[in-house]
């Protein structure tokens, strides 16, 4: 930001400086009208207008930018929001995954009588004399 300062002071000096030198008087033509004004006139005029412009079309980016930037807020809050219901619903669904092996496990010691172990992932297999895991046949 400061490098584009000095940038811009120093052409606002350049162009002060051509103003003070040529302020002879010169004739001006443009779509039928005429005027008869000096240089430094055109040369102060027309820097003024393309420093206008260039602010013009820098607050239209800036404006743009603005816009997009609160479009992006909008837009993370919702996911952010989503996100939470989505945490909240996953909660919701383990806690009654907990319920239900709780019942399970429930059912299984009051129907047994006693404590059984949990069900381990080898559950359903049987080795067979060379020791390789080979499932059961419940036929």
């Amino acid at each position: 930001m400061q490098l584009l300062l000095v940038a811009a002071l120093a052409f606002a000096s350049v162009v002060a400086v051509f103003a003070l030198q040529n302020s002879q008087m010169v004739p001006i033509r443009f779509f039928g009208w005429e005027r008869e004004t000096s240089v430094a006139i055109i040369a102060l005029g027309s820097a003024a207008i393309g420093a206008l412009c260039a602010f013009l079309a820098g607050l239209v980016r800036q404006l743009g930018a603005g816009l997009r930037n609160r479009q992006l807020r909008l837009e993370v809050g919702r996911l952010q929001r989503e996100l939470e219901e989505e945490r909240h619903a996953k909660d919701a669904l383990v806690a009654e995954l907990e319920r239900a092996k709780e019942q399970a496990h429930h059912v299984l010691t009051t129907a047994t009588g006693a404590e059984r172990e949990p069900v381990s992932p080898q559950a359903g297999l049987e080795l067979s004399t060379h020791d390789e895991p080979r499932p059961v046949d419940e036929r």
